[in-house]
């Protein structure tokens, strides 16, 4: 069994969080403007990338496929990563994280799901309580930042608060319908992305991603380096 060794921020006080990982979903077209997600999925056709046979999409991750590290080992192909909310769920407690659903894109054009599975999920070791951010969980903000090369500094990659996204209880029972009830301890879901900011998708050397709180004056971090084998 995959346990992440995490650290949750409850009220300004951090300790540590061992957290067992016994399944995990990456969601796919999850915006809250279903009609914007069909015409991007029409534009991604028109490029060659197969429409999900649903929408919003459940892709099954292997277990293992998540860490914290600041640095994933991949195929030698066109890829990137995406920002993502991370929902950890154990028991009746829900905990928040930030975190990057890493894709090969020559894959894509051939098959969504394999494209997601074969490249790791990142996740920051930091998390939230998702009861101390619910009231207010449209605005927090979601941005990512791309580095073309090693040594090259961050460029921001995507912006956008959280409203973009379908609501978590939405989401989440959306993810449960899809297995069973009693899987929900120890299940990972990505929530998917948001769009990019005027430019298409890219490669990058390193990838950074954040969840910012505002009103709490705090924000989660994930990043890391890639490296193609």
């Amino acid at each position: 069994m995959n346990t992440l060794q995490l650290e949750l921020d409850a009220g300004g006080a951090v300790r540590p969080l061992e957290f067992a990982v016994r399944r995990m979903v990456n969601v796919g077209y999850a915006g809250r403007d279903q009609a914007a997600v069909r015409a991007h999925i029409d534009e991604l056709a028109e490029q060659g990338v197969p429409p999900p046979p649903s929408v919003p999409l459940c892709i099954p991750v292997a277990s293992r496929n998540i860490t914290l590290d600041g640095e994933i080992e991949i195929w030698p192909c066109r890829n990137s990563g995406e920002a993502e909310v991370v929902f950890f769920l154990s028991g009746k407690d829900i905990f928040v994280g930030v975190g990057s659903d890493h894709t090969d894109r020559e894959l894509e054009a051939l098959s969504i799901e394999k494209s997601k599975q074969i490249c790791p999920n990142v996740a920051s070791r930091r998390v939230w309580r998702f009861e101390e951010v619910k009231l207010r969980w449209d605005q927090l903000m979601l941005m990512s930042f791309v580095a073309p090369e090693p040594a090259a500094a961050f460029e921001p990659y995507q912006c956008s608060p959280l409203s973009a996204l379908l609501p978590p209880r939405v989401l989440l029972d959306h993810v449960l319908s899809h297995g069973k009830a009693a899987a929900c301890d120890g299940l990972v879901v990505y929530s998917g992305t948001v769009p990019v900011l005027g430019h298409p998708v890219r490669d990058a050397a390193r990838f950074r991603c954040e969840l910012h709180d505002e009103t709490a004056r705090r924000m989660l971090v994930c990043e890391y380096s890639i490296k193609q084998l």
